[in-house]
């Protein structure tokens, strides 16, 4: 009854000048439901960004449904999400920190809301990178197919 309904393991990519751009590959695995197995997921996404940098890193997030489990279906992951992201500087180049995002799902009856970590490698206009945080629109209506597991 408690607990994520999913959890989304992604590679990401992201370009930053104030203005950001980002792709993340993932895979998401449903916990719950009876679509519960393991899908590919695309994100895009583009927002604002308090630093200019390129970096590339490693997501991982838990996702939580508002509806019931007989709702959790592979569509609701694909859509549009508005996500803020904080993270700081624990090496020279390299980042970690916290992400969560919200969506509005089955026509504003039903909320899906994550919440996650970061971790990232990149190159900025400053020597060392300085604390930053985003907020982006992510998802964009992407397809989230079924990978790894026969149709059934």
């Amino acid at each position: 009854m408690f607990g994520a309904d999913a959890i989304q393991v992604g590679l990401a990519a992201e370009v930053s000048f104030g203005g950001s751009f980002s792709l993340e590959e993932s895979i998401l695995k449903i916990l719950r439901g009876s679509k519960a197995g393991l899908y590919s997921l695309s994100d895009r996404g583009a927002g604002i960004l308090t630093d200019i940098q390129i970096s590339g890193g490693v997501e991982v997030s838990k996702f939580y449904y508002s509806g019931k489990v007989s709702g959790i279906r592979p569509y609701i992951f694909g859509g549009l999400r508005v996500e803020g992201n904080f993270n700081i500087t624990v090496l020279p180049s390299v980042s970690a920190g916290v992400t969560a995002s919200y969506a509005s799902v089955n026509k504003g009856r039903n909320s899906l809301y994550s919440f996650g970590y970061t971790v990232s490698a990149g190159l900025s206009v400053f020597e060392v990178l300085p604390p930053s945080s985003s907020f982006e629109r992510s998802g964009n209506g992407d397809v989230v197919s079924r990978a790894f597991l026969p149709k059934g």
